[in-house]
């Protein structure tokens, strides 16, 4: 097992700006878990965003927009330090313009890519899961044709979430645009990320926040029964397996129409689905499985790209 080395010195980074800020209840929640699992490369998340249609796609121009919106976005900036104080974060620098990598000339562009994407997710894991004084999200752009480009959108789970992934990829689309028509980009829509921490803090210290510890103490105390399955494996998993499957236009027009007649969203339709097929596969009546949540509340929340 390696050993995370932690600074204990206040931030001194040059390109730091901005005040320094405490974390949030749902960072330091990550902070402790990476720190107590110190290889587990499972705290990097992100998404590939697959840009494929009947015109060319300029991965030049591509790249100069994803570094457009990394200079508006603080969150995917944020550096952290250990300090004796406890972990602390500044808003660095904006990062430089991705790297383009050309696959086309490849046999087969999109196994190529594909192999990409899976050797930059270890090398952005390796990178980042120390977590302190070091660059935490990371951006590549990758040409399989004139008519298809990806590119990938990586981050610690400290500085990056799944709602993050979506503002960015439609912040780098509005500037996309622009850039391609010479129309200047909408306004930003990305708050400064000081504003969540000081919600966070005022949620830690109102009622609201007593009352809803009641509620899941009440709700948890005793502690449901786990049943009688398997027993869990120790340590991280070593490997993850993944499914995708392609939803048509047709079948999702089919789940929206079922969730409308039921006054749900078609998420939470999505949702009960998934839990019906692990009904059936388990012969069980109560399901239970993880579901990360987004919860977030109010403006501030929504709009400085993090949770």
């Amino acid at each position: 097992m390696s050993t995370v080395r932690h600074q204990t010195r206040p931030p001194a980074d040059p390109s730091a700006t901005g005040p320094t800020l405490e974390l949030t209840s749902a960072q330091l929640g990550i902070w402790n878990a990476q720190r107590l699992e110190p290889d587990s490369p499972y705290y990097l998340v992100g998404d590939v965003v697959e840009i494929a249609g009947d015109r060319p796609v300029d991965a030049r121009l591509l790249a100069a927009a994803i570094r457009a919106t990394a200079a508006e976005a603080e969150s995917p900036r944020l550096r952290v330090f250990d300090t004796p104080d406890g972990p602390r974060q500044v808003i660095g620098d904006p990062p430089g313009p991705p790297e383009i990598v050309d696959v086309s000339a490849e046999p087969d562009p999109a196994a190529a890519a594909a192999a990409l994407v899976a050797a930059e997710r270890r090398r952005a894991a390796g990178a980042a899961r120390e977590m302190v004084d070091r660059r935490l999200f990371f951006q590549t752009v990758i040409r399989l044709s004139e008519r298809e480009v990806w590119y990938t959108q990586l981050g610690h789970h400290l500085v990056f979430d799944g709602y993050t992934a979506a503002m960015l990829a439609r912040r780098t689309a509005a500037h996309y645009t622009a850039l391609a028509t010479g129309a200047p980009a909408p306004p930003s829509p990305f708050g400064p990320f000081a504003n969540l921490v000081e919600t966070d803090r005022a949620y830690l210290a109102g009622e609201q926040f007593e009352r809803d510890r009641a509620y899941w103490l009440d709700r948890l105390t005793p502690l449901p029964d786990l049943g009688s399955g398997a027993e869990p494996a120790p340590g991280p998993a070593d490997r993850t397996l993944s499914a995708r499957a392609v939803v048509s236009a047709e079948e999702f027009a089919r789940l929206r129409a079922f969730a409308d007649a039921e006054g749900v969203t078609w998420g939470e339709a999505l949702i009960a689905c998934y839990a019906a097929f692990l009904h059936r596969r388990l012969g069980q009546t109560d399901v239970v499985f993880a579901l990360p949540l987004m919860c977030r509340t109010g403006s501030s929340c929504a709009r400085p790209a993090w949770r």
